[in-house]
């Protein structure tokens, strides 16, 4: 049922007990204006942490719904949005201006997530291009109140190359039509190995395939920051990448946990595709995230 933006669930447990979870789903406005999606699935009861999700590019929170539930039935509460350019958020498809304006939609997550859950831990959950988001904002804003990252399949850098003539076409265009749009080209198969996810994927009308050049350069310039700094993360983070994913670089989060590697534990999957949460081992992989928040709490 729906009441004031609010859905009551139910659904079965590994221990065949029916659990009680809320779900909030509602617009929010971030710094500038721009209207984001927020969306909080929520125990019954106080939660033990909060897990607040920075969703991939070209894609949306609702998506992690099945996922959440996992972490609810853990007894954590997540909250999400689509930030700007995506999914039921305002923008300009596969758009934004700048870092800056991508981290505010970030902090905008927190601070609501921190008023509805003032007194319970709060992680920072980022996908492919949401871990360089998540990463980026513990590097620059970060004062001290997120208990730990978790990042998966971060676009720090792609796993394939551009060639030489896109890339230097982009740059001298990119400060003329900083908005203009291009397909990505993604291959669909490669995000992961069920053809069932694949096919919802397409399916989905909030998944698009466009990226623009500024949001581009304003990514890849991201990526090449966390790598020049990322010895300066200061908080437990949980770095997962699968091997065979083609379309972030598994040996750019390689070399981000040994530069890190005081405060990053780097789990590498083998032969798991980029949705390492959709992959068929996502129960080893939720497994492999719970026992990690069990040990740093």
């Amino acid at each position: 049922m729906y009441v004031h933006g609010k859905r009551s669930v139910f659904y079965l447990s590994a221990t065949n007990l029916f659990i009680f979870m809320q779900k909030k789903e509602y617009y929010i406005n971030s710094k500038d204006g721009c209207r984001l999606y927020y969306r909080c699935w929520e125990p019954e009861g106080g939660p033990v942490g909060v897990i607040n999700l920075v969703h991939g590019f070209g894609e949306h929170s609702g998506r992690y719904n099945e996922w959440a539930q996992k972490f609810v039935q853990a007894g954590y509460a997540v909250t999400a949005v689509d930030y700007r350019g995506h999914g039921k958020a305002d923008g300009k498809r596969g758009h934004a201006s700048s870092m800056q304006r991508l981290l505010d939609d970030i902090e905008t997550l927190l601070h609501l997530s921190r008023q509805q859950f003032p007194h319970a831990p709060h992680f920072l959950y980022g996908h492919s291009m949401g871990g360089n988001l998540v990463i980026n904002y513990h590097l620059r804003r970060d004062r001290g109140e997120l208990k730990a990252l978790i990042v998966s399949s971060p676009w720090i850098k792609l796993a394939f190359e551009a060639s030489v003539f896109k890339i230097l076409l982009a740059k001298m265009l990119v400060h003329v039509f900083p908005s203009v749009v291009t397909e990505t080209n993604l291959v669909v198969e490669h995000i992961s190995h069920d053809p069932q996810v694949q096919e919802a994927y397409r399916a989905d009308p909030l998944v698009h395939g466009f990226i623009s050049l500024k949001l581009y350069d304003v990514i890849t310039r991201g990526g090449n920051f966390i790598l020049k700094n990322g010895h300066r993360i200061a908080i437990p983070t949980l770095l997962m990448h699968g091997t065979a994913d083609m379309i972030t670089s598994y040996k750019a989060s390689l070399y981000l946990g040994y530069k890190g590697r005081e405060k990053i534990t780097f789990k590498s999957w083998p032969g798991l595709y980029h949705e390492l949460h959709n992959e068929y081992e996502k129960e080893d992989v939720f497994r492999y995230i719970y026992e990690w928040l069990k040990k740093i709490s």
